[in-house]
């Protein structure tokens, strides 16, 4: 018996180890690529691939957007994207958005799955399209505690999706 209470131990003793360790992804804020929440500007000013300049944002003081000769160039899980807009208060990134061809919204929301796990939970909204008619599109949420992701099925247009990054400490759903 005191051979099995001994190894039960250690066993109790190495997962406490591993805990400590290494950090919980579920602490660290979400990113896109390299591209960090909570990460400072420089990461991205000046670099060439994105356009950086003061707002008059709520939401933000500074934004960058993707410059046009790179769009073609980004991909969020495989799928190219038709924008990127980083928003920064104080020089931090606070927010990420990301728009694509709505066709690919079921590709990049399971790359999303794939990467962070699944989704927290998701609801059904309902848009009126610019001729009146109302229809139906999906919101999936993940949530870190750090930081939120929304993959946003209709966003803006009815054949625009997107996926929006955000730092917790910023934004509260």
């Amino acid at each position: 018996m005191g051979l099995i209470i001994s190894f039960m131990q250690a066993v109790v003793f190495f997962f406490i180890f591993l805990s400590f360790s290494f950090p919980a992804a579920a602490d660290e804020p979400y990113a896109f690529k390299d591209i960090e929440l909570g990460s400072h500007i420089t990461k991205v000013y000046g670099e060439g691939s994105f356009r950086c300049a003061k707002t008059n944002s709520p939401f933000a003081d500074k934004s960058c957007r993707l410059a046009d000769a790179h769009s073609g160039e980004e991909s969020i899980g495989g799928i190219p994207v038709s924008n990127v807009s980083l928003y920064y208060v104080k020089d931090n990134l606070t927010s990420i958005v990301i728009t694509f061809a709505g066709k690919h919204f079921n590709t990049v929301r399971d790359a999303i799955k794939k990467r962070y796990g699944a989704y927290r939970h998701y609801t059904t909204e309902t848009y009126v399209d610019g001729i009146g008619e109302l229809f139906e599109g999906y919101v999936y949420e993940w949530d870190n505690k750090v930081s939120m992701i929304d993959a946003i099925q209709h966003f803006s247009r009815r054949n625009n999706s997107a996926v929006l990054y955000q730092l917790s400490s910023y934004f509260t759903r």
